[in-house]
């Protein structure tokens, strides 16, 4: 495995934009090597400049090719890795927030195809290169660049699957993003299986049922999900009161809020914000050290 990742460097200027770029990076992933499978709340595009790879999103398997875009909500399980018959799978990745991002994916229907083949796959290739180039600079300038470049390439995704988006989204599907689109608008609220039905205008049975097809699990469990993910960015961002994140997540018992979350992660809200210190402390000593 080659990888290449960049992390910008965090500014309080960014929440000024309409776009913000998490992580950037470029890999070369070969067969033998595992798939990248953790859960995160933000969007992930995907574009292949070579090779083979398999992309798992929900229920569907996607094989991808040069100039094939996948785009993925890391909320939700995922799976991708190098095709067992290619040599090397090479490919580009942002992963990304902002205005409006969960709700165009979910629009121009990626979660029901997460895979396109992009016809303007140079044009996506030359401004994900320039998204890397820019998270390597401390400037704080390069903000509103980056947000230029990450809206360059939004709207060419949108020009390549636009059409097909438009034709194969049916009512049902836009009463699904909508409440999906909703409940993360307004994480913090009291959402409940029955307050969710009668946002989307169905019966709590039928919301079941079409949380089990899209989304292959309850929608109680999505909920808890989507709260924890939510919280274990919190968690990495900042030095909140877990009381604090825990309400801005949706919990007003914090006891609750830490069952939850040590079931989903297998450690409490303090144990995990220690380890990821931790972790983080450790690789500074070491490229200290190199």
């Amino acid at each position: 495995m080659n990888d290449e990742i960049y992390f910008p460097v965090a500014r309080a200027e960014a929440a000024f934009f309409a776009y913000r770029l998490l992580v950037a990076g470029s890999r070369r992933a070969r067969p033998a090597d595992p798939a990248i499978t953790t859960l995160f709340h933000e969007q992930c595009l995907i574009l292949t400049l070579s090779g083979r790879g398999i992309v798992d999103a929900g229920r569907t398997r996607s094989v991808v090719t040069a100039g094939d875009v996948a785009w993925i909500d890391t909320a939700r399980p995922y799976a991708h890795h190098c095709h067992g018959e290619s040599d090397i799978w090479h490919y580009l990745w942002i992963s990304i927030d902002g205005t409006g991002i969960a709700d165009l994916h979910g629009w121009l229907g990626f979660r029901e195809a997460p895979v396109i083949a992009c016809g303007e796959a140079a044009e996506l290739a030359d401004q994900m290169r320039e998204i890397l180039r820019l998270a390597r600079m401390p400037d704080r300038h390069v903000l509103g660049t980056l947000n230029v470049a990450v809206a360059h390439v939004l709207s060419v995704i949108a020009r390549s699957r636009l059409t097909l988006a438009e034709k194969t989204l049916s009512r049902g599907d836009q009463a699904m993003e909508a409440l999906v689109a909703q409940v993360r608008r307004d994480i913090a609220a009291d959402w409940s299986v029955p307050r969710m039905a009668l946002s989307a205008g169905v019966s709590c049975s039928q919301l079941h049922r079409r949380f089990l097809k899209t989304f292959d699990q309850s929608p109680a469990r999505w909920l808890r999900q989507e709260r924890i993910n939510l919280a274990r960015r919190y968690l990495l961002s900042g030095f909140e009161k877990i009381s604090t994140i825990a309400s801005r997540c949706g919990y007003d018992d914090p006891f609750h809020f830490s069952r939850d979350f040590r079931v989903l992660t297998g450690l409490s809200p303090t144990d995990y914000r220690k380890s990821q210190a931790d972790g983080a402390s450790a690789d500074r000593g070491s490229s200290a050290e190199t």
